[in-house]
């Protein structure tokens, strides 16, 4: 009990941890697209449309993150299942090998579990079965992590470019310029 309390903890503070990376990232990218916009336009930026555009960086932030984390984790599940040598018979066939692999990691790719009926159970077999899983999910958190990367590019493409055609608009009643409601005869010394 205690110990799935403290991998319960640990697991709080990761998600924790990715939401607050997340944020902090949101925040640097949503920083440079109101940057470049303001560089392009000469004047303020939308704070609602950078609010908006925040939200959706925020996401994929926090997810990409979270791949992050998870990759750490692929490790464990490669010594986890090459210490499951003990439990595979000598000589033992494909099919036994994923079955025992099945009860034991009911997570594991069905790709996988295919892969191992052609081979014999020795403990090597064990080890490039555990090689293949870690593969597999290297492969599928990287490519995640790419989709991740992409998405949150592409709103900032597309947050920039609306931030460019939709600069900040002053607010009502509030005086524009350094100039206020100076006459413009007086404003440019003309004598009209």
């Amino acid at each position: 009990s205690s110990t799935s309390r403290g991998l319960g903890d640990v697991y709080k503070r990761q998600i924790f941890g990715c939401i607050l990376w997340g944020i902090l990232i949101a925040v640097i990218l949503t920083l440079i697209c109101m940057l470049i916009a303001k560089g392009v336009t000469n004047k303020g930026c939308n704070l609602l449309l950078s609010a908006l555009l925040f939200i959706p960086l925020c996401y994929q932030s926090a997810l990409g993150v979270g791949s992050l984390y998870a990759r750490g984790y692929v490790d464990d599940i490669h010594g986890y299942i090459t210490s499951l040598t003990s439990l595979v018979p000598e000589n033992a066939s494909g099919e036994e090998i994923s079955r025992i692999l099945a009860d034991q990691f009911p997570g594991i790719p069905r790709s996988i579990l295919e892969k191992t009926s052609d081979l014999k159970g020795t403990a090597t077999t064990i080890t490039q079965i555990a090689d293949m899983v870690a593969d597999s999910y290297r492969a599928s958190l990287n490519s995640y992590l790419w989709q991740r990367i992409a998405w949150a590019f592409g709103f900032m493409v597309v947050g920039t470019v609306l931030l460019i055609m939709f600069p900040s608009s002053p607010a009502r009643g509030r005086r524009r310029g350094s100039y206020g409601a100076v006459p413009a005869r007086d404003r440019y010394n003309l004598d009209l």
